[in-house]
């Protein structure tokens, strides 16, 4: 087994769709998704930083934790841990 095979990541191929200084639906679902997990991430850095500073009542014990389990589900749903 190489070491690349070891951490899990492939050599990527390029691909035959568009051309240089082209973008096709491809490329742009691909930047879509890099977008959005971007932009998963900075709500995530701000959530995390400011959860502990939340101060509803009595209400806040609760909701800290349940905030944290739903964080921690969307990062592993999120994550591809399926074996090639």
């Amino acid at each position: 087994m190489t070491e690349l095979e070891k951490t899990g990541l492939e050599k990527t191929e390029p691909k035959k769709g568009s051309k240089m200084f082209a973008l096709d639906v491809t490329d742009l679902i691909i930047v879509a998704k890099g977008a959005l997990l971007v932009g998963f991430s900075a709500a995530l850095t701000y959530l995390g930083e400011n959860l502990a500073n939340v101060d509803i009542g009595p209400a806040t014990a609760f909701i800290v934790p349940v905030v944290t389990l739903v964080v921690h589900a969307l990062a592993r749903w999120l994550t591809n841990y399926s074996k090639k």
